[in-house]
């Protein structure tokens, strides 16, 4: 249990390698400049850090044990609020997740998080296909004078 100090990097746990939980709540913990190898960590608490993205919760994949996130508190739970558990999904999709803010992951979250998904290419395609029809359309008209 590491909570409620003024860590604000985890790098130096990677001798730690036995470690299958860490609590560090409330810690200054903003960024992960280095997750370390800690192959047998299966919980994470986070909660009241100061995380604010999912570019930071995404270099947690390194993790191949972890099994349970917490995020309650943070920026990044706040800004996304419900969302939050399809978006960890996603970001962690090669994770066997079981809990994300002490809410169970069920077959239907990874479901939803990969229609999610999908529906995030479909609209990217959208725009892509949109932006080489305006751009085909300018030309033509540039033809026209």
């Amino acid at each position: 249990y590491m909570g409620e100090n003024p860590l604000v990097s985890i790098s130096q746990l990677h001798t730690m390698s036995s470690l299958k939980r860490l609590h560090l709540r409330a810690c200054e913990i903003e960024a992960f400049d280095l997750v370390p190898d800690l192959p047998n960590l299966e919980y994470l608490n986070l909660r009241e850090t100061k995380i604010a993205s999912l570019e930071q919760i995404k270099k947690l994949e390194v993790l191949p044990c972890l099994r349970i996130l917490n995020l309650i508190g943070t920026p990044l739970a706040e800004e996304l609020g419900e969302a939050i558990k399809k978006e960890i999904i996603l970001c962690l999709e090669d994770l066997d997740l079981e809990k994300i803010n002490k809410l169970p992951v069920t077959p239907e979250d990874f479901v939803e998080a990969q229609e999610l998904k999908q529906e995030r290419i479909r609209e990217e395609e959208q725009k892509r296909k949109d932006a080489e029809a305006a751009e085909a359309e300018g030309e033509g008209k540039a033809g026209d004078e």
